[in-house]
């Protein structure tokens, strides 16, 4: 996600950016036409702070990373190779919008299935209420599924990525 809003800003540019936020922050509304005014002309800037669904997968990695840059850098890897798996090589816009909704609706699964279990290990109480979580979740993750599989079953096949739209793995049975 952050690729596609990643044109750079000047150094000069963003310092000045910086101080005239800090300054409509303290109340000064004067810096608000010069701050619409870096933002028109730095279209990368106001993409990627404007980018909600980016902030709530930061949030979500920041939560499950702890502080912990690895984490956090692994995560972002495990969702920017699930996106580039379930997106095929030639995304429309709405294939794009539904998975990114994939994955974000497993990362938050995912957290919740993580809190359920330290819930779990703690034998602390509201596993109740982390299971419902869990479980609403759980039936996003497969509205959004559902989404992109009816899309691209009722686009004839013309949008499946690579010819083959894989969505569970084949489980070996052992004798």
């Amino acid at each position: 996600m952050a690729d596609e809003h990643s044109s750079p800003i000047e150094p000069s540019k963003a310092a000045e950016l910086h101080a005239l936020v800090e300054q409509a922050q303290n109340g000064d509304a004067g810096a608000l036409p010069r701050i619409n005014e870096i933002l028109d002309k730095c279209p990368g800037v106001w993409k990627r702070l404007g980018d909600i669904g980016n902030l709530a997968e930061q949030a979500w990695i920041d939560l499950l990373a702890e502080k912990n840059p690895a984490v956090a850098g692994s995560i972002a890897r495990t969702l920017a190779e699930m996106r580039a798996e379930l997106s095929g090589e030639n995304p429309t816009a709405i294939e794009k919008a539904i998975v990114n909704q994939i994955v974000i609706c497993w990362l938050q699964m995912k957290a919740l299935e993580f809190g359920a279990a330290n819930l779990e290990k703690n034998g602390g109480g509201k596993t109740n209420r982390a299971h419902v979580r869990l479980d609403l979740a759980n039936r996003r993750y497969l509205v959004a599924l559902r989404a992109l599989t009816d899309l691209r079953r009722l686009s004839a096949g013309a949008l499946t990525p690579g010819g083959k739209l894989r969505i569970f793995e084949k489980e070996q049975v052992r004798a």
